[in-house]
């Protein structure tokens, strides 16, 4: 396992992602990391339905091995990047 937040940590870089939207101000995803593998980037709710719900809005990729840790970071970011698309942010 890649130990992907001990290590940006370690770099002193937090663990998130600032997107700007196309209407101003930002969108900040919070990466956390499962024991499972994955890697997720969660959000504020958007949409009203999102709002309503319990469970919290993210995004997420499986960690590959075989790429950096930067390599897995930018996957989780394009993810991020689809998801602002799909809800007309960007």
């Amino acid at each position: 396992m890649l130990n992907i937040i001990e290590t940006l940590r370690e770099r002193g870089t937090l663990p998130y992602f600032e997107i700007e939207l196309k209407k101003g101000g930002f969108m900040l995803y919070s990466i956390e990391e499962e024991a499972t593998g994955k890697l997720l980037a969660k959000r504020e709710p958007i949409t009203k339905a999102e709002e309503e719900s319990d469970y919290i809005s993210y995004v997420g990729i499986d960690v590959d091995p075989e790429f950096s840790i930067d390599e897995n970071l930018q996957a989780l970011y394009e993810e991020c990047i689809y998801d602002l698309i799909d809800n007309d942010l960007i």
